[in-house]
């Protein structure tokens, strides 16, 4: 299933022409710090199976901004909540949603 889901990615990231290559996957804004940060590169990873490099964890002093050309875009707050600045629903569908009923289908 894993294999599944890396290849489904490849073959968007390579349909989707060269500027999907400088572009980020999964994109995690903290404002509440690298430690805060790394907890939730460390859930994506160990509850979705989302290799490290698709995620990209910046921490910033001032608010998140949507700007961003990533995939899923998340932004943790200062106060720990995790919101959803911008999702691709036709990717996360398509590709991200296939592995992801497989991971609900195992619990």
């Amino acid at each position: 299933m894993k294999w599944f889901f890396n290849s489904c990615l490849a073959a968007l990231i390579l349909v989707s022409g060269h500027e999907v290559s400088a572009r980020d996957v999964v994109l995690v804004e903290s404002l509440a710090g690298l430690e805060s940060g790394l907890m939730v590169k460390k859930i994506l990873m160990n509850k979705f199976q989302f290799p490290e490099k698709l995620i990209t964890l910046r921490i910033i002093k001032t608010g998140c901004e949507a700007k961003s050309d990533a995939i899923v875009h998340l932004c943790l707050l200062s106060s720990g909540e995790l919101e959803i600045l911008k999702m691709n629903e036709f990717v996360v569908k398509n590709s991200f949603g296939i592995f992801m009923n497989g991971e609900k289908r195992n619990d």
